[in-house]
């Protein structure tokens, strides 16, 4: 059994993945077919699944395990692509926390379900949710902002919105497979995803650009930092209240925001950098509760 301490590192593990993941998905998806980037990170998660399971060799899932990760796998799949769609029309600052909403549903369904955190618990959660939303609410809009980068438009803040419904119901599936073995969630929801993409590919015949080394190099990056979040979410997943776990999960555009400043000249405004501060002080009172 981890400590709290323990499953608390590995949902901060998760954002710092997934932040990095998205940060280059953001790029990436300005350059390769949505589809086509989708499916090739859900193929190196496929081998990362394979791998998991024949070292680990572990027992096989019970049913209701199995559902949830092939229902994972689509649901996954489905938000990711529409999470790339976001970004390739978007401003990564904006569409990365506007994705994270989506943490919200795991939240409401934990503390639903019974889960009662502990008030220094319950405060660290309303800090970092609070954080997240003031970058939300301020990303693209700092000072020194180009007006017509700023202007998200509409199209892409609506294929976010549906994002962060399919990555919340993720979350919930993920809590659920996850009892049936990581190794095993891991592998059946990559498994079904690929399936899934590799029949719209078929079916649409996207553009599919020849796999030079950065851009290999890319897809292969984002499925194996994709990969390692969805181990350790699913880890944490298994000995942590998914109330908590998924805020932590969910600090993840903190990173990408970060990272879109840095390389992207997306510039932070004061709101963001409280914002983060907000997040990171959440983040304190999670792990001293």
């Amino acid at each position: 059994m981890l400590r709290p301490v323990e499953w608390v590192l590995l949902g901060l593990a998760t954002s710092f993945a997934w932040g990095f993941a998205d940060f280059a998905g953001a790029v990436a998806s300005r350059r390769i077919a949505v589809l086509v980037l989708t499916a090739g990170q859900q193929c190196v998660g496929v081998l990362g699944g394979v791998a998991l399971v024949l070292v680990t060799r572990d027992a096989l899932p019970d049913r209701g395990a199995a559902l949830a990760g092939i229902a994972a796998g689509v649901v996954s799949a489905v938000s990711l692509m529409l999470f790339y769609k976001a970004f390739s029309t978007g401003r990564a600052s904006i569409v990365a926390p506007i994705s994270a909403t989506g943490t919200a549903i795991p939240v409401v369904y934990g503390i639903a379900r019974g889960e009662r955190p502990g008030t220094i618990v319950l405060g660290g959660i309303a800090l970092a949710i609070l954080g997240v939303v003031l970058v939300l609410a301020t990303a693209g809009g700092g000072e020194g902002h180009d007006t017509a980068l700023a202007a998200s438009p509409r199209t892409s803040i609506l294929f976010a919105l549906a994002s962060a419904c399919g990555f919340g119901t993720f979350l919930i599936l993920a809590d659920r497979g996850a009892d049936g073995g990581v190794p095993w969630f891991v592998l059946l929801a990559r498994a079904t995803a690929v399936i899934a993409l590799l029949v719209v590919v078929a079916w649409t015949r996207p553009p599919v650009p020849r796999l030079v080394s950065t851009i290999g190099g890319t897809i292969v990056a984002i499925g194996l930092l994709d990969t390692a979040a969805w181990v350790t979410s699913a880890a944490a997943y298994t000995v942590g209240p998914i109330s908590t776990v998924s805020v932590l999960v969910g600090l993840y555009p903190v990173i990408t925001v970060l990272l879109a400043a840095a390389y992207m000249h997306e510039r932070i405004g004061r709101l963001e950098i409280v914002g983060v501060a907000l997040a990171l002080a959440g983040v304190g009172m999670i792990v001293s509760g």
